[in-house]
C-alpha cells in the first residue's frame, strides 16, 4: 500500500516534469531572472523532491547543476514538502479547532528558511561535489541570491497565515486536490502511453522500465532503501 501511494505521489509528478517545464517556462523563468535567482528554485519551493520536485528543477534550471541539486534535493526536502505534503495532510487529520495551533506552528517553521546556514562554513563554499565527473561548487552567493524569490514566498505564507488563516487554510486544500489531481492525471497518460502507445500529453517521461525511465529509476532506489523496516 505504501509503494501505492508512494508511485502516485511521484511518478506522475516525475513523467509531467518535461511537461510542466515547458507549460510553466515561459512564465517563470524571466520572473526568477529578474529576481536573480534560478527558475529552478521554483520547483523546490512547491514541490517535495520526490513530488516532482528534483526532475523539475533539472528541467528548469538550464543547465545550471548547482541551483539544480540545492532546489531539488535542499529546498525541495524543506519548504516543498512543508507546502504540498504537511500541510494539506495536517488539515486533513486534525481537528478544525486546532487548525490555529496548526498555523501558527507553521508560521514559526516556514518563516525561518535560512537552510543555507546550517551547511554554510567559513571556507567560502558550502559544499564541493562532482556530477557526471564535473565538479559542483555552492558558493555562498549563489545560496543568497536564490534564497530571495524563497524568502518572499515564505514571508507572504507566514503573513497569510498570520492575518487571513481561514482563507489560507481553504487555499492550501484547493491546491493539495488540484495537486492530486494533476498527478493522477499524469500517472494515467503515462500508463495509456505505456499501454497503448497513445500521447495523450506530448512530452511525457517514460515510466515502466522503458528506456530513460527516471521515474521507475527513483520508485525502484526508494524501493531498496524501504526494504529494511518494510520486513521487520
Amino acid at each position: 500500500m505504501a509503494m501505492g501511494a508512494l508511485g502516485l505521489a511521484m511518478v506522475g509528478m516525475t513523467a509531467l516534469a518535461p511537461v510542466l517545464a515547458h507549460v510553466l517556462g515561459p512564465v517563470i523563468i524571466p520572473v526568477y531572472e529578474m529576481l536573480g535567482a534560478n527558475p529552478s528554485m521554483f520547483a523546490g519551493t512547491l514541490l517535495a523532491c520526490d513530488m516532482g520536485g528534483f526532475f523539475l528543477a533539472k528541467e528548469l534550471a538550464g543547465g545550471d547543476v548547482a541551483a539544480w541539486l540545492y532546489s531539488g534535493l535542499i529546498l525541495g526536502s524543506m519548504m516543498g514538502p512543508t507546502i504540498v505534503f504537511s500541510i494539506p495532510v495536517a488539515l486533513g487529520i486534525i481537528e478544525p479547532s486546532d487548525r490555529r495551533y496548526l498555523a501558527l506552528g507553521v508560521l514559526a517553521g516556514i518563516g525561518d528558511h535560512s537552510d543555507w546556514l546550517y551547511c554554510w562554513w567559513p571556507g567560502g563554499y558550502v559544499l564541493r561535489c562532482q556530477i557526471n565527473g564535473q565538479p559542483v561548487e555552492f558558493t555562498f552567493a549563489l545560496i543568497l541570491m536564490n534564497m530571495i524569490p524563497v524568502l518572499i514566498v515564505a514571508v507572504l505564507v507566514a503573513l497569510g497565515l498570520k492575518f487571513i488563516p481561514e482563507k489560507m487554510i481553504n487555499g492550501f486544500q484547493i491546491f493539495a486536490k488540484f495537486l492530486v489531481a494533476l498527478i493522477t492525471l499524469g500517472l494515467a497518460a503515462a500508463v495509456v502511453k505505456f499501454l497503448l502507445g497513445w500521447e495523450l500529453i506530448p512530452g511525457l517521461d517514460p515510466i515502466f522500465m522503458a528506456p530513460g525511465d527516471k521515474p521507475g529509476e527513483v520508485m525502484r532506489a526508494i524501493e531498496v532503501i524501504v526494504l529494511s523496516p518494510a520486513c521487520c
